[in-house]
């Protein structure tokens, strides 16, 4: 074991933080230009300067297998080393790696295995604000790319190849929303960030797809609803469970959730607000959140979970490994393990748990790393450290997972010579190398004088298999028997399910069989189960490549959620029409319709081949009323249709709704400028004195109908404003305000605007400044709440208490008086809750 695995890291840790990152972003320029990959694996190997060092903590007896992390330096922390994904052995030692970025751009997380050999990582940069998944094969060549879809999937947050060949993908996925109607003091124009999960088909045809904002309501976050931004859910992590249905980590919400993957619809809520289960074992102190703000949740394959409690919510916060019992008939959640680390550890974000095939668990701590604590630890059963390793101070790895080196190689191989008729043959030799659990039964065998026949057994499924039908849920595990010196062969193929842990429920599981290996259709296989000798026969008429396959619950066919347009919509007469909507649950295609009758006699779109949640029409007539509808199909069911819904073609408009009539607006304070509009261009937003323009308040805004203004103080007070709103693209398109509105004067003396409900704390520059002696300092608290405002001196001494009381929701304003001071530069600072922001000042006398 090695303590440090690059000796010559003392020498590089010498160079000053400004030559080191010079180093990094040049190494990270010819890398990225070379598209180099070094893989390792000896002990004395060279590893790039910017390889992030390694230390061991602990080594006592891990688990076998290797280590898949893949560090990165996180926003706030100096680069370095470089961005890596990285296949450790078990000792720290590294085998493989590839470089990927420089701090944050680009920055990988969630690198695993896939369950068909490959490599999958997410590959993302929010300096570009660009994300895709890269699959790679074992030596690191990008061999397929999942992109993150449509504008409103801003980024993938996890994603699995199944072993069908489908694909599971998370994405957080971003709407804008008037939060003013659905809490008080919510932002009209609110960013929210919710969840989208995708199932992709081989061809990459969206066949599943859910949205939280259909099944959860921004409410149940634990996030601050009165934000101009809202993460409402951030699901972190999505598997497949056993049954073929989806377990989701939604962490702003502290919940995991089970959905139906046939009718999307939620089959329980395990944590959070809407909890339905009732803990058994748990911690009371902690009641109600036994845990929160979680990641990383997997089904055992006896039927347990595990997750990463970050704890967040909890006080004093700590992290900590769980494994619960479910009862999901009962709805009990008992705890039957968890581990905390000696001492404490907390991370705030991100972690993992694994429980390993010999009963150890490996924990990554998130970003509990990069303040230079551990960033994984394996345990035993009895919670004693087998392995501990920490990274370099800023580094964190999403998660960290092992696995064995998958090299494509089966695990196990046995050949049998001169095979007769009738004749049943094991297929286990003494080595573990040669014991592949099954034998064969020749029922039919016309051989050559000489024959053979070869079981080779692969711990992964096929890389992207065909079906003739739907792809069925598909145990990760292969088959590939191959005979010679046979004209014909008919068998009856047992396995031995003791030597296949992999098959679980095996009185629903059928074997496929293709005639090639990696070319053509499974088509299934006559298969039973005996349950007394615990094993499992399929009839092959001839040998091949063969898998095991559950079959996929019974299941139906939904009408789609329409979403856009909106019903009554008036149109922009000159755009194409988009049509979109999203399945409830399994679809494989659609049809819609879109008529100029409710009763869709007079159809201009009918189109029962659409394969995607998205249509177009590009030849709607002005003025002209349309209706449309989209029914589902799910392998050969067909759905109802769904709401008729109706827009209307009309030219494009602009109407401002906000300022009302006869309204009075404050000098220094923020307002919503609102309007409507059936047009997507940019707008310009110009502020009218009467007829005479007399500030553009923005010349290029979002058309999103609210804009959010703060009135510079300097603005003259007048009865005789209005806004006029215009589209860039087209100047003739614009809007005025119905009637003219007031500017007013600021508060005077310590006041709060009660007419105007902030949606989040915030603390503004004073005006004026610098300043002699007096100004206004102006704050904003969202709701009702103890609130501080102090002045100090550069040296931290407290010279002024403006604030120290409980105050109302509003937009507050307190003047300071700096009479009796020095010139000089002054700090105020506002404190509410667990808000705390701090401004400088100046008096010049």
């Amino acid at each position: 074991m090695r303590d440090q695995i690059e000796p010559s890291r003392s020498l590089h840790r010498s160079f000053t933080a400004i030559l080191i990152a010079s180093v990094l972003l040049a190494a990270f320029i010819l890398q990225s230009a070379t598209g180099q990959i070094r893989p390792g694996g000896a002990v004395n190997d060279p590893l790039p300067v910017d390889f992030p060092s390694i230390t061991v903590n602990a080594f006592n007896d891990p688990a076998p297998g290797e280590l898949f992390l893949a560090p990165f330096i996180g926003a706030g922390s100096a680069p370095t080393n470089a961005n890596y994904l990285i296949i450790l052995d078990n000792s720290g030692a590294p085998l493989a790696y590839r470089r990927v970025g420089l701090g944050l751009n680009p920055f990988p997380y969630m690198f695993k295995p896939e369950p068909n050999g490959t490599y999958s990582y997410i590959d993302r940069s929010p300096i570009t604000v660009s994300t895709h998944v890269n699959v790679m094969d074992t030596l690191f060549n990008v061999i397929d790319t999942y992109p993150k879809g449509d504008p409103n999937t801003a980024s993938h947050a996890d994603f699995h190849l199944l072993p069908n060949g489908h694909a599971l993908a998370l994405y957080f996925d971003k709407r804008t929303i008037d939060m003013s109607r659905i809490v008080r003091g919510g932002h009209p124009a609110a960013s929210v960030q919710g969840t989208l999960i995708r199932e992709y088909d081989l061809a990459k045809h969206i066949v599943f797809e859910w949205s939280s904002f259909d099944h959860q309501a921004i409410t149940d976050t634990y996030e601050d609803t009165l934000a101009a931004a809202i993460d409402y859910s951030h699901a972190n992590n999505i598997t497949q469970d056993t049954d073929g249905n989806i377990l989701i980590s939604s962490r702003h919400i502290s919940e995991i959730t089970k959905i139906d993957r046939n009718t999307g619809e939620i089959i329980w809520r395990l944590g959070g607000k809407h909890n339905e289960f009732t803990f058994i074992n748990e911690h009371e102190e902690n009641r109600p959140l036994y845990f929160s703000y979680q990641h990383h949740i997997q089904r055992l394959p006896n039927g347990n979970i595990t997750f990463f409690d970050n704890g967040n919510q909890r006080s004093p916060q700590y992290s900590r490994a769980v494994e619960y019992k479910l009862d999901e008939v009962n709805k009990t959640a008992t705890l039957v393990w968890e581990y905390r680390h000696t001492p404490d550890i907390f991370a705030s974000a991100q972690g993992s748990v694994q429980r390993l095939p010999n009963g150890n668990t490996l924990i990554g701590w998130g970003d509990a790393s990069v303040a230079g604590g551990p960033s994984l630890t394996e345990i035993h059963p009895d919670k004693s450290i087998a392995f501990e390793l920490t990274l370099p101070k800023g580094n964190r790895s999403m998660q960290v997972l092992k696995f064995p080196w998958r090299t494509g190689r089966p695990v196990s191989s046995h050949t049998r010579y001169e095979l007769l008729e009738g004749n049943t043959y094991s297929f286990n030799g003494t080595s573990v190398a040669s014991h592949t659990g099954a034998t064969i039964k020749f029922t039919v065998l016309t051989p050559h004088f000489y024959n053979s026949a070869t079981i080779e057994r692969y711990a992964e499924s096929p890389f992207r298999p065909q079906f003739t039908g739907t792809a069925p849920l598909t145990i990760p595990l292969r088959i590939v028997i191959a005979q010679t010196g046979m004209v014909s062969v008919e068998a009856d193929v047992t396995f031995d399910l003791s030597q296949y842990p992999e098959i679980a429920d095996p009185g629903h599981v059928t074997v496929f069989r293709r005639d090639t290996v990696g070319r053509g259709c499974f088509t299934p296989l006559p298969t039973a189960f005996n349950p007394i000798l615990n094993t499992l026969t399929a009839s092959t008429p001839q040998f091949g490549e063969f898998i095991f396959c559950r079959k996929d619950p019974a299941s139906t066919a939904n009408s789609p959620l329409l979403l856009e347009p909106a019903d009554g919509d008036s149109l922009d007469q000159s755009r194409v029409v988009k049509f979109t909507w999203t399945p409830r649950g399994y679809s494989t295609d659609y049809h819609l319709q879109v008529s100029h009758d409710a009763s869709f006699q007079t159809r201009v779109i009918d189109d029962s081949l659409v394969t995607e949640g998205t249509a177009v029409l590009t030849t709607g007539v002005k003025g002209t009323k349309y209706f449309w509808r989209v029914r589902a199909r799910n392998a050969g069911l067909t759905s109802s249709w769904s709401a008729v819904r109706s827009f209307t073609l009309t030219t494009p408009y602009i109407s401002i709704t906000a300022p009302e009539t006869a309204e009075a607006w404050k000098r220094g304070y923020r307002y919503f400028i609102k309007w409507k509009s059936n047009s997507n261009d940019r707008v310009r937003i110009d502020l009218l004195r009467g007829e005479t323009r007399t500030l553009v308040v923005k010349d290029s805004a979002a058309n999103t109908g609210v804009f959010e203004w703060s009135i510079p103080a300097t603005l003259e007070g007048d009865t005789t404003y209005r806004f006029r709103i215009t589209s860039v693209a087209d100047s003739s398109v614009f809007g005025l305000s119905r009637a003219m509105f007031t500017i007013t004067s600021g508060l005077t003396g310590i006041e709060t605007d009660k007419s105007v409900v902030p949606h989040e704390f915030g603390l503004d520059q004073n005006f004026p400044n610098p300043f002699n002696p007096v100004t206004e300092i102006r704050f904003r608290i969202p709701v009702r709440m103890h609130a501080s405002l102090k002045v100090y001196t550069v040296l931290g001494c407290e010279i002024a208490t403006l604030v120290d009381a409980m105050v109302d929701p509003g937009v507050l304003m307190r003047r300071f008086d700096a009479s009796r001071l020095p010139s000089g530069v002054y700090f105020y600072t506002l404190r509410a809750g667990r808000f705390t922001e701090t401004k400088k000042c100046a008096v010049v006398k």
